[in-house]
């Protein structure tokens, strides 16, 4: 059997963006927009910054989309003003 071959089912996509939100001006509206975000199945981690207004979420991009994660801060209350996705390999 070829180990390598395994190996590679078990990885997946991670996918890094980074969210400029408008409207986060203090640490209980980072904590709302990461509860919102830990809900969805495939977001693996959240940093939300409310200094620079921005979050950076990694994300299994095959078990969720940026789009969704844009809407589901929007749905939130939050505008989202730019995204930038990094794909890592």
């Amino acid at each position: 059997l070829d180990g390598s071959r395994s190996v590679h089912k078990v990885d997946q996509a991670v996918t890094t963006i980074m969210l400029k939100i408008g409207g986060v001006e203090c640490a209980s509206c980072s904590t709302s927009i990461e509860s919102v975000l830990q809900k969805l199945n495939g977001v693996l981690s959240i940093t939300v910054s409310p200094l620079q207004g921005q979050a950076v979420i990694k994300y299994a991009s095959e078990l969720v989309s940026a789009k969704t994660i844009k809407e589901t801060i929007e749905a939130a209350g939050f505008k989202v003003t730019e995204y930038v996705e990094q794909d890592i390999a």
